[in-house]
């Protein structure tokens, strides 16, 4: 004879445990999405995007949407060469103060930062889309009552 009440205990048990399981795998996903800037959006973006790789160049390239990422390093390495050079230059002219390094009327700083963010992205835009297409297998799993807590919680930040 068995002990119906021990094993709704522990079936209920075995379903928590596998509720925090859930959770907890979510959340971890949630952080290297991040951590590999998937989360990126137009908005951390500090350019237009719109790159001329040299002066005497009319082509311009979107970096926002550019997906060659040895075209984004070659831009990139451009960027840290230039403001290392201007500084360079700048102090060896004894100059103590000098305006921002731009390219064409942007500082070379929101340049790097764009082409940085933009290389990670393009560099792991497989695993980024394979965390969030198993991301979703996860949350079919939690329960109306953990959806409803996350779309406020997400919320919350979004209005921030």
């Amino acid at each position: 004879m068995t002990d119906t009440k021990n094993t709704e205990v522990v079936t209920l048990t075995n379903k928590e445990e596998l509720q925090l399981k859930l959770k907890k795998a979510l959340k971890t996903v949630d952080k290297k999405i991040a951590s590999l800037n998937g989360n990126a959006n137009l908005t951390s973006f500090k350019t237009t995007g719109q790159f001329k790789y040299n002066e005497l160049d009319g082509n311009v390239v979107n970096i926002l949407t550019h997906t060659d990422v040895v075209y984004l390093i070659k831009a990139l390495a451009l960027m840290i060469r230039i403001k290392k050079e201007y500084q360079e230059a700048a102090e060896t002219s004894g100059l103590t103060s000098y305006p921002i390094c731009s390219w064409f009327g942007v500082p070379v700083d929101n340049w790097i930062h764009d082409l940085t963010l933009r290389v990670k992205l393009v560099g792991n835009a497989n695993l980024i889309n394979q965390l969030s297409t198993e991301r979703k297998k996860l949350e079919a799993f939690l329960s109306e009552d953990q959806r409803l807590e996350t779309t406020l919680s997400n919320l919350s930040e979004l209005l921030k």
